[in-house]
């Protein structure tokens, strides 16, 4: 479908350009229907509704992984925060530590100028959710966020994880989840949108509040 082609029905110049902007940010959203072709305040406000929309689910959804993560971590002595339960897994300290790595700096690219989006922003997200949610498959991490094999500080990284948790999802509540991330993109995957990296985050934590509850099982066997 050819979001401008209705400019022709304005006739003042300054009219066709609003109409032309208007129309252009439905095609960031495919999945909007307009149901009155001429009003631009009806798009205006099922676009705005949209965005609000998904704000407060993926904002929402965030907050619950966040809690449940550190939630899970706080199980754990200190003594058993570094142990290895089991032959070749992570102590909860290096799973701790992964997802720390994982959300540094992610504050900065969410409230970072963002680029406009010439595809669905939400494009990937079920790839996403479906990939990290199927807890019966293993995935191999990218070297980058790797933990180390040192010691861990409970407390040192469950306030460090605190902090992150709480600006990213400060983020998600004020920020235009449309847009493009400047400057970054997932390994093999190309450019990501706000949305998609939020996903991420939440079920990346998902999955590794599920890991720390099978490690702290294996604890007390």
């Amino acid at each position: 479908m050819n979001y401008t082609h209705k400019a022709h029905h304005v006739h003042k110049k300054s009219e066709i350009e609003n109409s032309k902007s208007e129309i252009e940010l439905v095609a960031i959203h495919p999945s909007i229907v307009v149901f009155n072709q001429h009003s631009t305040i009806t798009i205006r406000l099922i676009l705005f509704k949209t965005i609000n929309v998904m704000e407060k689910h993926i904002a929402t959804e965030l907050t619950n992984a966040g809690d449940n993560f550190l939630k899970a971590l706080s199980l754990f002595t200190p003594e058993e925060f570094n142990k290895v339960p089991f032959k070749d897994s992570w102590t909860a300290g290096q799973i701790a530590e992964h997802i720390y790595k994982s959300i540094k700096g992610v504050p900065e690219l969410l409230t970072a100028k963002g680029l406009p989006t010439q595809r669905d922003p939400e494009q990937n997200v079920a790839g996403i959710r479906q990939m990290f949610l199927d807890f019966s498959t293993k995935m191999k991490s990218p070297d980058f966020i790797l933990p180390s094999n040192d010691t861990k500080d409970k407390a040192d990284l469950m306030k460090k994880l605190d902090e992150n948790f709480s600006s990213i999802i400060a983020a998600a509540k004020t920020q235009d989840h449309t847009l493009t991330i400047k400057d970054f993109e997932f390994p093999g995957s190309g450019p990501v949108t706000r949305i998609e990296l939020l996903n991420f985050i939440s079920v990346h934590t998902q999955r590794h509040t599920h890991q720390l509850q099978k490690v702290s099982e294996a604890m007390v066997k």
